[in-house]
């Protein structure tokens, strides 16, 4: 019979499970290393939609650089991703189809450390009823839990493939 014994160390030390299998903590912001950029890496993809039927949408990854770090950090606050289409008017285009609002113990279910460091991983549908190829936008904005300013990320431009519609004006212009 083969006996395996761990040592743990007893006593007033503390041990992270995390550092026995060589994995270091995820890096957090916080108010004294606030997020200072959001990148965000999206592609056309299938999901679950808002009536929980498969739909086309956007698989996302989002990571939150700070001042602090070059690695990607893991947040506390809230997320707001804005979703923007270039069917209706020019006016209409300039406004988001739909918002997705995540508060922050939601949005800590989509978090997975990577390779980089904490990423968010995400799908949000296409609200838009049809199967027409539509040029979109998404924006992230995060609110920070303490308080502080929110920071936008760079506006993102995905084309979901479909039937091409003829005579279509395109905003480039958005909120």
């Amino acid at each position: 019979m083969l006996l395996i014994v761990a040592a743990v160390p007893l006593g007033c030390s503390s041990l992270e499970i995390a550092s026995l299998f060589g994995r270091q903590a995820l890096y957090e912001a916080g108010p004294n290393n606030p997020v200072m950029d959001i990148i965000c890496l999206w592609e056309p993809a299938e999901g679950r939609g808002l009536d929980n039927l498969p739909g086309r949408g956007f698989a996302g990854q989002v990571l939150f650089l700070t001042r602090g770090s070059a690695e990607p950090a893991k947040v506390d606050g809230d997320i707001r991703v804005y979703v923007f289409d270039d069917q209706g008017s020019l006016e209409e285009q300039a406004k988001p189809i739909h918002q997705f609002d995540f508060n922050s113990q939601a949005f800590d279910q989509y978090l997975y450390e990577t390779n980089f460091g904490a990423a968010y991983q995400l799908f949000m549908p296409y609200t838009r009823k049809g199967s027409h190829e539509a040029n979109c936008a998404l924006r992230v904005r995060f609110t920070p839990a303490d308080g502080g300013p929110p920071v936008y990320s760079k506006m993102a431009d995905i084309t979901l493939p479909g039937a091409k519609q003829i005579g279509r004006a395109s905003c480039r212009e958005r909120v």
